[in-house]
């Protein structure tokens, strides 16, 4: 891999632990989600680092090159993030329809 690509994820991951360092301390994201995505910025790093490391895995797995599978792997994890704020969004949204709702209802009862 390359020197330059090589720094400049090393950098993006390392930015990335930073923030995500930030939002767990101003209570934006809990434990749970704080260690995953320091498990994820850690492995970006390991992987950037190390990438020979993981080219017995892909020949395994039947990938010609290492970036294939990082390629293939971040179309699933962009997949799984879309779908959990899918969920997430769903959720928000019964939620805020069921305190409109109430909120009405009280209005109307008032009246």
């Amino acid at each position: 891999m390359y020197l330059g690509v090589q720094i400049i994820g090393i950098a993006f991951a390392l930015a990335m632990i930073y923030f995500t360092f930030l939002y767990y301390k101003r209570k934006d994201f809990g434990l749970v989600q704080f260690i995953f995505w320091e498990i994820v910025w850690l492995g970006l790093i390991f992987a950037t680092l190390f990438p020979q490391a993981l080219r017995t895995f892909t020949k395994e797995l039947g990938f010609a090159r290492v970036f294939d599978f990082m390629v293939i792997v971040g179309i699933l994890f962009v997949a799984l993030i879309a779908f959990y704020s899918y969920v997430q969004v769903r959720q928000i949204r019964k939620k805020i329809e069921e305190i409109t709702r109430k909120e009405a209802l009280k209005d109307i009862r008032k009246k």
